[in-house]
């Protein structure tokens, strides 16, 4: 197995909203050239050349808003979003910073104590 670099000359294109990224693709040009893993470049007539995968580019990912709503005897008595689902989780600790729980269950099904003390979480993805 050897390593072949491809080169491709081309530009990015980004698209921003309200400063923030929402999408990007590469354009790739007609230019491109080959070299091996030393950085030698290769002949065009080398097989190695002939090598395609798309120039797919990673994009941006949606925003994820996480909150969660603290109740008491079914009165909502709090209610906090966040915007990552460990700073969310970090707040579920000093929550329960006494009881015993499992995260995984309560973000999937809230939590609910003897004392009618109940925590309630909701994750929404907010497309762009």
């Amino acid at each position: 197995m050897s390593i072949t670099n491809k080169i491709t000359h081309g530009y990015v294109i980004q698209t921003f909203d309200n400063s923030k990224l929402v999408k990007q693709e590469f354009a790739a040009g007609d230019e491109c050239t080959y070299e091996d893993s030393e950085g030698e470049e290769l002949r065009m007539d080398d097989e190695r050349c002939e090598d395609y995968a798309p120039f797919d580019m990673v994009q941006p990912l949606d925003d994820e808003i996480v909150t969660v709503i603290e109740m008491q005897n079914g009165i909502i008595s709090d209610i906090q979003s966040f915007v990552s689902l460990k700073d969310a989780e970090t707040h579920i600790h000093s929550l329960l910073k006494n009881e015993e729980y499992d995260m995984n269950d309560v973000l999937q099904r809230g939590y609910t104590n003897d004392n009618g003390y109940d925590i309630e979480v909701k994750c929404h993805t907010i497309n762009r």
